[in-house]
């Protein structure tokens, strides 16, 4: 099978249905870090880059098919790594850096793919349960340009019939508590408290970051050597004029050490030295990979910090009254009491949140539209709340 062949059904991604219900950051984990692990972990599936996965030097007096047995046990146990410089010990005690990985690379490279793409499952499968469709909702405003008026304000009223289902109807000193409490911190939440969703979504977030970061662990539980510092070394070797493809995680050079039995109890034990080329191209995705992870890890926990920024109070009333100002909308006493209501008892932190989303996937025009169709609406239905003035603020 050629390479080509291997890598043609990944053109079936491009299929895969585009989702409105996150950031690109997410993207970058959930479909660019699993799309690049799946292509890596095929190309070190084939032998059609490095010839053969491993050669062993075997005695002269070796047949072929010795030889190829040779190969075949090496490859599937464990060689070990002795510098040349240093006496091949007789203990397997002393034998201590077995090179054990190098057979399931390849699975473990998808595996991490499949890692990558848990935490959007967990998003699509929990977010539904808050009434509100998040992704139907948001495709639907990123088609509006192309909508009537009419169209555009049943989505709207769709929207506002969603946001108003989520109501807590108790009352009491504890369910006010309770209410103030979700207001301000994630302490409570739920979709009758109007953080359903924030909440949902920088749990996930947390999860891409646990995943980049604890997949560092697991390279460093799977291929040893101190891989957490892997690329910084790379990189103070370079920097240094040093040789940096050098060193005991990814040797080229290995011992393999087998036994043949002959009839009676004659058991014949061997050592042969064995060449590992796939170990060239093992050094250079790891080293990638290693500087992915970081450069992943990193972008997530900047997007992370900016979600937790704009949820709080101040800048959701911000973000709201800067796009009210946008289209044209002037506020009375009256009206920034009553917007302080809309951001806070109408669309609340889940509100907001669908519509950052909305603007990450459109433009600010159809943004400040569809705020200003939504106070409207509101200031209709709360009509009596209104204390018109003359002055501004």
């Amino acid at each position: 099978m050629s390479l080509l062949e291997v890598l043609y059904p990944l053109a079936e991604v491009r299929r895969l249905q585009r989702r409105y219900d996150d950031d690109f950051i997410d993207r970058l984990n959930n479909r660019y870090s699993m799309f690049i692990l799946i292509v890596l972990g095929l190309v070190l599936s084939t032998t059609h880059i490095v010839g053969e996965q491993i050669h062993c030097w075997a005695p002269a007096q070796f047949p072929h098919e010795w030889i190829e047995y040779t190969k075949r046990v090496c490859w599937i146990s464990n060689t070990y790594y002795i510098p040349m410089t240093e006496e091949i010990p007789n203990e397997d005690a002393n034998k201590k850096h077995y090179v054990a990985y190098y057979q399931w690379v390849p699975f473990m490279i998808l595996l991490q793919a499949v890692f990558f793409f848990v935490p959007s499952i967990v998003w699509k499968k929990l977010n539904t349960q808050s009434g509100i469709h998040v992704n139907k909702i948001v495709s639907m405003y990123g088609e509006l340009v192309m909508c009537s008026d009419r169209a555009s304000y049943k989505i709207v009223e769709n929207l506002d019939r969603a946001l108003r289902s989520q109501r807590e109807y108790r009352t009491g000193c504890f369910a006010r508590t309770r209410q103030t409490v979700a207001k301000n911190s994630f302490l409570i939440c739920g979709k009758r408290y109007g953080n359903y969703l924030t909440t949902l979504y920088l749990l996930v977030k947390l999860l891409y970051i646990a995943n980049s970061i604890g997949q560092l662990f697991l390279l460093n539980a799977f291929l040893g050597e101190d891989y957490y510092f892997y690329g910084i070394k790379v990189v103070n070797d370079m920097a240094h004029g040093n040789n940096w493809t050098t060193s005991r995680r990814f040797p080229r050079v290995t011992l393999c050490d087998f036994d043949i039995r002959s009839l009676g109890h004659k058991v014949h034990e061997f050592t042969v030295q064995c060449v590992l080329p796939i170990n060239l191209l093992n050094e250079k995705v790891y080293l990638f990979i290693w500087f992915w992870l970081a450069f992943v890890s990193i972008s997530t926990i900047m997007s992370f910090i900016a979600w937790l920024w704009t949820l709080f109070r101040r800048n959701r009333r911000d973000f709201i009254r800067k796009y009210l100002k946008s289209m044209g909308k002037d506020f009375t006493k009256g009206d920034r009491k009553l917007c302080n209501e809309f951001c806070e008892d109408y669309l609340r932190q889940d509100g907001i949140f669908v519509l950052r989303l909305i603007g990450l996937h459109t433009n600010d025009v159809v943004v400040g539209e569809l705020i200003k169709t939504m106070w409207e609406l509101y200031k209709k239905n709360n009509a009596e709340k209104c204390k018109p003035s003359e002055e501004y603020v």
